[in-house]
């Protein structure tokens, strides 16, 4: 039937009540080792069933996401450097605002941070983000502005360090602008002439600067009383009737919108009750007059004008100031943002440095890896390190590092350009020396084997090249054959005679000032 639990050895039908968990075989199971679920990606690990999976649960050499959940899936040793250094949602610190952002989200974040460093477009300095606009408003001597008589018809723009001269060479203009618009208000509120005892005042002992000054701010108020001409002529006015000594009514009346403006102004309409006259009497008797005598008026107005020329010229005064003392304190904010930057990116320099470093060593320990026991360690600047050496100022050179195999031995080699001992002067000396490697702990020692030296033959023509080679049998008696205990084992072995310097620099074993040396280590079998 199926659907029956049979036995597999001799397929009889097997109850589960039968059944009964056998402990000794699970035991022995458990007990078998296993290879590395990890295997594929190089794990060599072999741990008992039993074991393999809290192997495998700190294995370097698993796959595993990232935890920063960036969907990169890494060997588990690699997560530290990716989380540090390559993750896109990694935390990063932005260097202007001490903000946290994520890696994916930086480019956009310098876009909008308030304390991103740019340059103003008209004057070339360099200022804060959000700073700028206040550059512009107060302080950028080429910013583009408008003239204040703008509004009465002024359309001259230039930039802000030429503002002064443009009012002081426009004066002229401006006070026609200025007239054309206090007659046209004038006119507006049918007021046909002004009384010439107040003529003096407007421009009495002023400068032209001073002047300009107070027709630009008269300009406002002007453009202020534009909306009174829509209104009848009678708003805002206060009407009184009032007798001359010829019999004749006389209406007074004061505008209160410009009395704070205009002030101590106050203006009178003549207008008789009956039919005007085309008398000269009855034209002179048509005009505005101030409300004080004459005489009085001018010496006041005069005092008048003067202290407001001075108030106006304090009132710029302490504008500037207050503007310089904006200025200096953005100054003094931009002066520590920038010695906070230049700490940063000294301490930036410092880790770049060391990586650099880090990632050259790297580079060296691959190729010594890959040349697979065939290494050749060019020597560049050739006659300059052998004019060293014959100073006694850098006598011996060490090649980089180099692997018999991916997981052989450990070696370089040492070049004495001016020979050594006995050979000082008159030959090249060539050593090999072992180090401590990653894999010495499953070598065999002392080394036993051979390394065969060569100094290449650089000759253009390959038929000619004849290359300088000598076979290094090892001495397993000798301490430079033995496992190394120091980083670079201090005994070593080879020739002090390689080859005489004379041949060196007349044949072509050295050129474009590098001299080639190449070292083949074939272990024993």
């Amino acid at each position: 039937m199926e659907g029956e639990a049979r036995c597999p050895v001799d397929n009889e039908r097997i109850d589960e009540r039968e059944l009964f968990a056998d402990n000794f075989a699970k035991r022995e199971i458990l007990n078998f080792k296993v290879k590395c679920p990890n295997s594929r990606q190089g794990c060599e690990v072999l741990a008992t069933l039993k074991k393999v999976q809290e192997h495998t649960d700190q294995c370097p050499l698993a796959l595993v996401p990232c935890p920063n959940r960036c969907t990169d899936i890494l060997l588990r040793r690699d997560i530290p450097n990716h989380v540090q250094f390559n993750c896109r949602r990694r935390i990063l610190q932005c260097q202007n605002c001490q903000k946290d952002v994520t890696a994916e989200e930086m480019e956009h974040h310098l876009t909008e941070c308030p304390l991103v460093q740019v340059f103003c477009q008209y004057c070339g300095g360099g200022f804060i983000k959000q700073a700028l606009s206040g550059h512009h408003e107060k302080d950028c001597p080429n910013y583009p502005i408008s003239c204040d008589f703008g509004p009465l018809g002024c359309s001259a723009q230039f930039e802000r360090k030429m503002e002064q001269e443009h009012y002081v060479d426009a004066t002229v203009e401006h006070q026609r602008m200025l007239c054309h618009g206090v007659v046209t208000i004038l006119r507006k509120f049918g007021i046909q002439s002004i009384s010439p005892t107040s003529v003096p005042v407007l421009s009495g002992g002023l400068t032209p600067m001073e002047v300009s000054t107070s027709l630009s701010a008269m300009g406002s108020y002007i453009s202020q009383l534009q909306g009174l001409s829509m209104q009848d002529h009678s708003h805002g006015s206060n009407i009184t009737d009032s007798r001359t000594p010829d019999g004749q009514s006389v209406k007074q009346f004061s505008l209160d919108p410009l009395k704070t403006s205009l002030d101590p102004f106050h203006f009178h309409r003549s207008v008789s009750d009956t039919l005007p006259q085309p008398s000269n009497e009855t034209l002179e008797g048509a005009h505005v007059s101030h409300t004080s005598k004459p005489s009085d008026a001018e010496g006041v107005q005069g005092a008048l004008s003067l202290q407001g020329a001075s108030g106006l010229e304090l009132q710029s005064l302490k504008n500037q100031n207050m503007y310089q003392d904006e200025s200096l304190a953005r100054h003094d904010q931009q002066l520590v943002e920038i010695k906070a930057k230049n700490e940063i990116l000294e301490k930036t320099n410092k880790e770049l440095k060391y990586k650099l470093r880090y990632l050259d060593n790297a580079v060296q320990e691959f190729e010594g890896r890959a040349c697979n026991g065939q290494f050749y360690w060019r020597i560049k600047n050739y006659h300059k390190l052998r004019e060293e050496a014959e100073q006694g100022i850098n006598t011996a050179l060490h090649s980089p590092s180099f692997y018999s195999n991916c997981y052989g031995y450990k070696l370089c080699i040492r070049a004495n350009l001016n020979g050594v001992d006995a050979a000082k002067g008159s030959h090249l000396s060539i050593f090999i020396h072992f180090m401590q490697g990653d894999w010495d702990e499953i070598l065999d020692w002392p080394f036993s084997g051979r390394i065969v030296l060569s100094v290449i033959d650089q000759n253009p023509i390959c038929e000619l090249r004849n290359h300088i080679a000598e076979t290094l049998i090892a001495k397993p008696n000798l301490a430079a054959f033995q496992k190394p205990v120091t980083p670079r084992n201090h005994k070593g072995f080879g020739y002090m005679e390689f080859v005489a310097l004379s041949v060196l620099d007349t044949a072509d074993f050295v050129r474009n000032d590098t001299l080639i040396i190449k070292a083949q280590v074939i272990p024993a079998t």
